[in-house]
C-alpha cells in the first residue's frame, strides 16, 4: 500500500514546497542543426542519441483530501484553502480536491481512510482517534487546555511535532505533516438544561469526545460521540441534552444557539 499522507492540521507551505521541489523542470528542446558545407563536422551518432528531446510533461495527479468538518462549519474553508494552495503551488501538476466530512469515508475517520488507502490526504481532530491512541487528545484543543499560542510553541519549539509524528506513523500507514493551525480551547458545553452544580450532570445526555468524555462519564453523564454535522438535529430532536464543540464563533455559524439555551465556558 502506498504511503498515505495524513494532514492533521496541515502545514501547507511545507508540503507545497516539497511538491514544487519534486516537480522536474522542463528540459530545453535541442536546436536543429544548422545547414552548412558538406565538409562541416557532424556530431557522432552516439552524441546525437544523448541529446534526446525533452520528455513530455507528466500527467496531472489528482488527490482526494477529506477534512472532518461539514460544509456548514466555517472551519471547512481551511480544508478548501489547503487544497487550493497545494494545487497552485505545484503549478497544477498536483490537483487536490477538497471534501467535507463524510463525503468519502465517515466523518472523523479520515485517519483510517488514509491508512487504508481510500484517501490520499485527510485532516481531523486528534482526539477522534483516542480509541487507537490514548495520548491523542494531548495534541488537540480541549476545554481548559492550552491556548492556540501555547500549542503552536509546543509543536514548533517543544518537540510536539516530533512526538505527534512518532505516534501516528509508528502504527499507521500514514505520514504526519504538521499542524494547520490551532483554534482557541473548546468551550466546555452548550446545553438546553441548566447546570448549576456537579449533581446536575448525572443523567445528562451529552455529545463529547476524548479525555473530557471519559471524565464526564465517570461523573454520571451519558456520553456519546458522533460527527459535528449531526449535532444540530440531535439537539433539536432531543437525542442529546448537551454537547461539546469548537468555539462560539464556529458554533454560531452552525446555528447551535438555536437549539441550546445555555453556553458554559
Amino acid at each position: 500500500m502506498k504511503k498515505g499522507i495524513l494532514l492533521l492540521l496541515v502545514t501547507v507551505l511545507a508540503l507545497a514546497s516539497l511538491l514544487v521541489a519534486g516537480c522536474a523542470p522542463s528540459a530545453t528542446e535541442p536546436s536543429a542543426p544548422s545547414g552548412g558545407d558538406e565538409g562541416s563536422a557532424t556530431a557522432p551518432a552516439d552524441e546525437e542519441e544523448e541529446a534526446a528531446p525533452a520528455a513530455p510533461e507528466g500527467e496531472v495527479i489528482t488527490w482526494q483530501f477529506q477534512g472532518h468538518p461539514p460544509v456548514s462549519d466555517y472551519y471547512f474553508t481551511a480544508v478548501q484553502g489547503i487544497a487550493d494552495h497545494i494545487t497552485a503551488m505545484s503549478g497544477g501538476r498536483l490537483t487536490v480536491e477538497a471534501y467535507a466530512g463524510g463525503s468519502i469515508v465517515p466523518a472523523s475517520e479520515e485517519l483510517e481512510g488514509v491508512h487504508q488507502g481510500i484517501l490520499n490526504m485527510g485532516s481531523a481532530c486528534p482526539m477522534y482517534n483516542v480509541n487507537k491512541f490514548p495520548q491523542a487528545p494531548l495534541f488537540d484543543m480541549v476545554s481548559g487546555g492550552m491556548t492556540a499560542l501555547q500549542m503552536t510553541l509546543w509543536h514548533t519549539k517543544g518537540n510536539g511535532d516530533e512526538l505527534a509524528a512518532r505516534m501516528w506513523e509508528d502504527k499507521m500507514n500514514v505520514k504526519y505533516i504538521g499542524p494547520q493551525g490551532f483554534l482557541p480551547p473548546e468551550v466546555w458545553c452548550q446545553s438546553n438544561k441548566k447546570i448549576e452544580d456537579p449533581g446536575d450532570l448525572k443523567g445528562l445526555k451529552m455529545r463529547c469526545a476524548g479525555d473530557g468524555g471519559e471524565i464526564l462519564a465517570s461523573m454520571g453523564v451519558s456520553t456519546v460521540y458522533f460527527p459535528g454535522a449531526e449535532v444540530y438535529e440531535s439537539m433539536q430532536r432531543g437525542v442529546i441534552d448537551a454537547f461539546e464543540y469548537a468555539s462560539p464563533f464556529l458554533n454560531w455559524g452552525m446555528g447551535f444557539h438555536e437549539v441550546a439555551d445555555y453556553l458554559y465556558m
